[in-house]
């Protein structure tokens, strides 16, 4: 198996991580592995026509039964690799199995391997970052009034009681996260959430051409890790966060019957930068959150597909449950028309920054293109 080392246990200047050739110059930098670290990954080669299959429709954290895999050892090396080529009888048929919808004994037992490696590996994280040099007296104090402010709020919140007292009303000290939601690869600084959206452009968004002249890019493809709460949601209603999508032409490459309606995640959150102060533009955005990254920030451990809410209260009442660990008494407030801040707990997370074209927009033009941002890697224990 590929071995990966843990963040920890990599100095520096340490090329192992780096892309391309060692001055990382004949590849573009891909993004830090997220793990699981150790002897725990095979790589697996693909051709079409499972290739296609899997480019159109299998996603990060689908859970897939490969069928015809043959195993081999790499020329020169001691790792295991696989390979998937086309079937000689039937060079048609697509041997990739979606195993989200059947809970089968190695599915649950596979769920089961995955939530205790992450335990074990958040354990081994808070031993590691305990054992730093110790704070000092009036640092400690602080810290453990924050902890235990934002541990009550968190374990309220997944218990389902309200939060209507002064003192649940506080924000909580930006230094204290949520210790229900986990952020992937806490090795990577964050970076402030106004400097993320470099309101005037001249931080991040200043590009200059060889003749010298300058001028500001509508957005980057970037990826920043930030510390955030949510104050706001949309839709309004928790009924429409998940959304029938069309079919495809060639429903034969699809793990649903023609005639069933299939549903997404899609839904966006308000995030407004962990130290909170006065509402602007330079501190808070609206984050897109898409299929892909809504299961994941869900869990493994959320066991409802989407579907229609409207229609399946107990589905809507366990997302309600969820989301309610990650901000606190906000659609509680909303119900009840109170447009205050909610109380809840900040978060560490990912914005992905890429740009969509306006309607009928020139791609050409720069003000036609407009910024938007993606949540990723966090997940709601």
């Amino acid at each position: 198996m590929f071995h990966y080392r843990p963040p920890e246990d990599l100095d520096n200047d340490d090329d192992s991580r780096r892309d391309g050739d060692k001055y990382g110059y004949s590849e573009g930098t891909k993004r830090e592995w997220p793990g699981p670290f150790g002897n725990r990954c095979l790589k697996v080669n693909i051709k079409d026509p499972h290739a296609t299959f899997v480019n159109q429709r299998v996603k990060e954290g689908d859970f897939v039964l490969l069928q015809n895999v043959k195993i081999k050892l790499r020329d020169g090396y001691d790792k295991l690799e696989g390979d998937m080529w086309p079937d000689m009888m039937y060079p048609t048929k697509v041997q990739v199995q979606f195993m989200g919808k059947h809970d089968t004994t190695e599915l649950k037992e596979l769920r089961e391997r995955k939530e205790l490696y992450w335990a074990q590996r958040q354990a081994e994280k808070e031993r590691l970052a305990n054992a730093k040099a110790p704070l000092s007296k009036g640092a400690k104090k602080k810290r453990r009034q924050q902890a235990k402010l934002a541990e009550e709020q968190a374990a309220r919140a997944a218990a389902g009681d309200p939060m209507d007292t002064a003192e649940d009303s506080m924000v909580p000290d930006a230094g204290y996260i949520n210790p229900h939601v986990r952020c992937s690869n806490d090795i990577q600084s964050n970076t402030p959430l106004a400097s993320i959206l470099d309101a005037e452009g001249t931080r991040r968004h200043t590009n200059e051409t060889p003749d010298g002249r300058s001028y500001i890019l509508p957005f980057i493809n970037a990826k920043y890790r930030t510390r955030v709460r949510v104050i706001e949601y949309f839709p309004p209603e928790l009924e429409d966060f998940a959304v029938p999508v069309e079919g495809d032409e060639d429903d034969s490459l699809h793990e649903y019957p023609p005639s069933t309606t299939q549903w997404e995640w899609s839904f966006s959150l308000h995030f407004e930068a962990a130290a909170g102060g006065t509402h602007s533009t330079t501190n808070s955005t609206w984050v897109n959150v898409s299929h892909q990254e809504a299961q994941h920030l869900l869990g493994t451990g959320f066991e409802y597909e989407p579907c229609d809410l409207r229609r399946n209260p107990r589905v809507l009442r366990k997302l309600a449950e969820k989301l309610e660990i990650l901000w606190g008494d906000l659609e509680e407030r909303r119900k009840a028309g109170d447009v205050d801040k909610p109380a809840n707990v900040p978060f560490d997370c990912y914005l992905l920054e890429y740009g969509l074209l306006k309607h009928e927009g020139d791609e050409r033009q720069l003000e036609d293109w407009q910024r938007q941002y993606m949540l990723h890697g966090v997940t709601i224990l």
